[in-house]
């Protein structure tokens, strides 16, 4: 069975304020800008991550979740990939607001994000967000670095409401595939896209070139489960081992942030980052 838990709306501070627990996991992710009602309402139904490592979300708002935790120990085939230590009850989820945990997965486990991150699916983005991001707003993201990155220029993530971390869209170009973008700005008709790796530098710097700040594919399948993250690429940064992106923190951006990188299973670096709010 999947998870599928009831998850709260919050009207106005006063609202949140009332629910202690998730006030506290809230205040961590977001500091003093919850008490700002221009940011609300908030839907926790609505994010993409919560973030599983915070006690107060693990041992009482959620303990249900700790499945999505589950370490196994075996490797197990899903959507076409073999993950190692993805536990028996992290099911692949099936419809809309499915708990699930290690959204990307490699030989020794979650590839592109950390293994105590719990995912809240918001159906296939293709559906969920046809058009993409809207331009020049602000919205919350994933990234862990890698060695080398689209030959060291641009640097791709995942939209991720509910992590805390943001970046502005600015003038962005959406598609569905990764082919479809390489056609689009370099004239490479291949629709299989079996080469599109050795394009990727090419791709970001010609986009980079046209005033394009991002691109987003809201059809990419190299997630466990298919296609269930929408891909944000920012094409003015470069971050293979550093985390050096104008990001913001706070509800809406409305913050500066304090950043740290964590180790995740395939030794990459991923930001964790704490809002500096005026209070």
């Amino acid at each position: 069975e999947s998870l599928h838990p009831k998850l709260p709306l919050f009207l106005l501070p006063e609202d949140l304020q009332r629910a202690p627990e998730w006030y506290s996991y809230l205040h961590d992710i977001y500091g003093p800008s919850l008490g700002d009602p221009r940011h609300f309402p908030i839907d926790i139904s609505t994010f993409v991550l919560l973030y599983g490592g915070k006690k107060a979300l693990r041992k009482k708002l959620l303990p249900e979740a700790a499945t999505c935790l589950d370490r196994g120990g075996k490797r197990r085939e899903e959507g076409g990939r073999q993950c190692e230590f993805v536990g028996a009850h992290n099911r692949c989820p099936s419809r809309p607001g499915d708990l699930y945990g290690c959204a990307t997965c490699g030989r020794l486990g979650c590839l592109w994000d950390l293994h105590d991150w719990i995912w809240i699916f918001q159906g296939a983005p293709r559906q969920a967000h046809p058009r993409g991001l809207p331009a020049n707003s602000w919205v919350e993201v994933t990234h862990c670095t890698t060695p080398r990155e689209s030959n060291d220029v641009g640097t791709w993530m995942y939209y991720a409401k509910g992590s805390g971390v943001f970046i502005n869209t600015g003038a962005t170009a959406v598609f569905e595939s990764h082919a479809d973008a390489l056609t689009a700005f370099l004239g490479i008709e291949n629709p299989r896209c079996r080469m599109c790796g050795k394009g990727y530098g090419r791709l970001v710097r010609n986009a980079r070139a046209k005033g394009i700040t991002t691109i987003q594919f809201t059809g990419h399948y190299d997630q466990r489960c298919g296609n269930t993250h929408l891909e944000v690429v920012h094409t003015k940064f470069s971050n293979s081992s550093a985390f050096e992106l104008p990001i913001r923190c706070g509800l809406n951006g409305t913050c500066k942030c304090k950043c740290t990188l964590k180790t995740n299973d395939a030794g990459h670096g991923c930001p964790s980052c704490i809002p500096l709010c005026p209070d």
